[in-house]
């Protein structure tokens, strides 16, 4: 039927049946994940007694992570249930948008998607680091990323610096609350939002509306953001669902966008410098009003001026952290017509056996019959 026909969609209603839905070509796969199915093997292993029985399970999880994690990262829509699900399907969804994007040939990549992931309830982000990387250093694009947004589920506030700790003084050790582009460093410029004189951001009741954390890169604009629509018009709210009323365009993805716009300008002017220079440019020309780099704003609020202008030294390109050979996100797998085809064959070997048997009846018949 699959190959007869044309499909413009497909759902698979759970993970078990994904890989059929994946052998039917040209069609929007749509994939519900009724939970992080890893889990429950985790949870076993985590209770069970017997250590060659744990050490299956925990295997068993490895496996099953990988590949929950390939099945969603192959389909055009992930329809997720819990909080969990939701947070591995952003990842895995934003995963293929980075890779797509960089293959398209983009030389600066908005990221105003973000995942927030307690750290006491981690997501396999193997995927995601790996696509990231590879926009990153194998395509040369600037990947620019929002900090994330306090008032978002499950975004808890991370702790600033902490200057007494030589060892880690941007206080990697205390976070709580992973933003996942935004952790990945070594390959993006994390921003957080500013007001109008510089400042961390806070919303009405005073508290700070970035998401702070020891990847944070620059700050800028992102208090009261105002747009235009395509025809001209001004954009200075947003709609509030809940409370039925407008209120101001704030938060990181906003603050996130200016600094997209500021690393186009550079690769504009200075189209020969690569992606971790035009980085550079950007925190090394910002302005702390603290002097020091936290977690709060990073290297201070961006000036466009001066990064455009400014003789701006060139620096090592950051010294990589990878425990293992990365590769982007694989391609969905092909449609396998083995199945079919050995369907074919069966059919046709059994029609001749038919025809055979029935053919020999027949003479037998005739033989046999008066003359």
């Amino acid at each position: 039927m699959v190959a007869q026909q044309r499909f413009d969609a497909v759902h698979a209603d759970q993970l078990s049946t994904a890989h059929h839905a994946l052998r039917v070509p040209n069609a929007q796969r749509v994939l519900d994940q009724h939970n992080a199915v890893w889990t429950i093997v985790e949870r076993l292993g985590s209770n069970e007694t017997l250590p060659p029985k744990r050490l299956v399970l925990e295997r068993e999880t490895r496996l099953l992570k990988k590949h929950e994690a390939a099945m969603g990262s192959a389909f055009d829509r992930v329809i997720t249930v819990t909080e969990q699900d939701r947070r591995a399907g952003t990842v895995s969804t934003l995963a293929r948008a980075i890779v797509h994007a960089a293959n398209a040939g983009a030389r600066v990549i908005n990221l105003s998607v973000v995942a927030c992931i307690p750290t006491l309830k981690p997501v396999d982000q193997t995927t995601l680091g790996a696509a990231v990387r590879y926009a990153a250093v194998d395509k040369d694009a600037v990947l620019v990323t929002a900090a994330g947004n306090t008032a978002n589920p499950g975004c808890a506030q991370n702790p600033d610096i902490d200057a007494t700790n030589a060892a880690d003084p941007r206080n990697w050790g205390q976070v709580v609350t992973i933003s996942t582009p935004a952790w990945f460093s070594d390959y993006v410029l994390a921003v957080s939002a500013t007001d109008a004189v510089g400042q961390p951001a806070v919303d009405d009741s005073g508290r700070e509306i970035s998401l702070a954390g020891p990847w944070i890169s620059v700050g800028a604009p992102g208090l009261f953001v105002e747009g235009v629509t395509a025809p001209g018009g001004i954009i200075n709210a947003t709609f509030d669902s809940q409370k039925n009323m407008l209120r101001p365009m704030s938060g990181t993805s906003f603050a996130a966008a200016y600094v997209s716009g500021l690393a186009a300008l550079i690769r504009g002017k200075y189209p020969q410098l690569p992606a971790a220079q035009v980085i550079n440019r950007i925190t090394a020309t910002a302005h702390s009003p603290a002097a020091v780099v936290d977690n709060r704003i990073g290297h201070g609020v961006i000036d466009p001026l001066a990064a455009l202008n400014a003789d701006v030294p060139e620096v090592p390109a950051p010294r990589e952290s990878v425990s293992g050979p990365l590769a982007p996100p694989p391609p969905p797998p092909p449609v396998d017509g083995r199945p079919q085809t050995i369907a074919l064959v069966g059919v046709g070997v059994l029609a001749v056996v038919l025809a055979a048997v029935l053919g020999i009846g027949a003479m037998a018949n005739t033989k046999g019959g008066p003359r």
